[in-house]
């Protein structure tokens, strides 16, 4: 399936790349590109009610505007200032739309794909939910199960790994072999039990307060 949002620089698309990548998101802000303008979304919303609707900027903050913007929304299209505020709302919505179908095609996975490895982890969660050791008849309990997500201080980032299969050895040690970071496509990690807790981390939180305590250390 072509994919269809890009790294390209806008001078380097097409008409139609264009059209599914002019609005993105930076610094948490959704913003308008085109080949000769790249603006905050709020900034040329501005910009229109100043010059279509006679309305100046007089927003002290940027609650303010998007509670004005909210407000304006009842007109509909029956008033300029209505049909500003639904374009800055769709703005902010493909913005959105663009950031996380740009995550999904960065993983390089069909949605078939997708399907059958959540289908193979569910089913494998199931199984590895508990772990009966037939030789010592000993009930293992697993930290985390297939599908969950493990988290690992790398470098300056939180890394995040999808959990592929638990492999239980004859001493029962346990091994945690991924297959994905987020976002990217790997040759794959595994992890061992002993390093949940140290190295790689079962929530985000505290793999984010151990990449703290990291920095802190070498300043």
């Amino acid at each position: 399936m072509e994919r269809l949002t890009t790294d390209k620089k806008v001078n380097e698309m097409s008409m139609f790349e264009l059209a599914h990548n002019s609005c993105y998101i930076k610094d948490g802000e959704a913003r308008y590109r085109d080949y000769n303008t790249d603006i905050d979304a709020r900034e040329l919303a501005i910009k229109l009610l100043d010059k279509y609707a006679d309305i100046p900027n007089e927003f002290t903050c940027n609650d303010d505007f998007d509670e004005f913007i909210i407000d304006c929304l009842k007109y509909g299209t029956e008033r300029i200032e209505g049909l500003i505020a639904l374009f800055y709302r769709n703005l902010c919505a493909q913005a959105d739309l663009y950031e996380k179908l740009k995550k999904y095609e960065d993983l390089g996975l069909t949605p078939e794909q997708i399907r059958e490895m959540d289908r193979a982890y569910s089913e494998q969660a199931k199984e590895l939910g508990e772990y009966k050791n037939d030789k010592q008849g000993k009930l293992l309990r697993l930290p985390c199960k297939v599908g969950d997500i493990l988290y690992q201080p790398t470098g300056d980032v939180v890394s995040e790994f999808v959990v592929g299969c638990i492999e239980v050895s004859t001493f029962n040690n346990l091994f945690l072999h991924t297959k994905l970071v987020k976002g990217v496509i790997v040759s794959g990690e595994i992890f061992s039990q002993d390093e949940i807790g140290k190295t790689v981390f079962l929530t985000k939180n505290q793999a984010e307060a151990a990449l703290r305590e990291m920095e802190d250390k070498n300043e």
